[in-house]
């Protein structure tokens, strides 16, 4: 009787300590958990923080840079006019003009492409997130509902075409260099085509402007 009786005693010690064990790996599971969703709660934050930054940073860009814009455009399509006319040195001189105009341009407009980039790429690694905690419930149910992929398509297409139209102005330039020759006056309609580009990319710009601030 008194060895049955040890041997019960020991399984339920055993028992019992099995089940100490279960609960403190239990509390340390869940420990864990809660330390892993508060760092996704951070991140998450600092996400919304920055992406919120940016789009700030972008419209008050934007308001200065499509004011610059216009003004090149309209610079460009008024120098071609003025030259149609003209003597092969006064449009080589127009040409120079033409160069800084739309050089200056691409600049200002990669930098505004590269900040919407920046913004997309934030949008998307807030979709992919599984959770939306509390303080961003509103702003994350909006991020969700958007459509990035035509915003991205959007901006490929005319970083692609504008870096086109910058090879082709390059190539009017050199070609004017190499010949001398009164060949400038049929590209024209090529440097006026650069202007429409530019317009172009400018409302795309400005499309993609007002579909992130409805995040706002």
């Amino acid at each position: 009787m008194s060895s049955i009786s040890v041997r019960v005693n020991l399984s339920s010690d055993a028992l019992h300590s099995l089940q100490r064990l279960q609960q403190q790996t239990d509390m340390g599971s869940s420990s864990s958990t809660g330390e892993v969703d508060r760092a996704d709660e951070i991140y998450q934050q600092k996400l919304v923080n920055e992406l919120q930054q940016s789009i700030k940073g972008f419209n008050l860009g934007f308001n200065i840079n499509h004011q610059t814009l216009t003004g090149h455009i309209k610079r460009l399509n008024d120098i071609t006019g003025e030259h149609e006319e003209t003597t092969v040195g006064r449009w080589g001189e127009a040409k120079k003009r033409i160069a800084a105009i739309v050089v200056l341009g691409l600049s200002l407009t990669e930098t505004m492409i590269e900040n919407l980039r920046t913004i997309s790429n934030t949008i998307k690694e807030l979709q992919q997130m599984e959770k939306d905690y509390d303080q961003n419930k509103v702003i994350m149910r909006r991020v969700r509902s958007m459509n990035m992929e035509r915003i991205d398509k959007l901006l490929e297409l005319h970083y692609k075409e504008l870096n086109g139209k910058k090879d082709e102005l390059l190539n009017i330039i050199d070609d004017y260099k190499v010949t001398g020759q009164n060949k400038s006056l049929k590209h024209i309609p090529e440097i006026r085509g650069t202007a429409a580009k530019f317009q172009e990319t400018l409302n795309g710009i400005k499309h993609a402007k007002d579909y992130i601030n409805k995040l706002d």
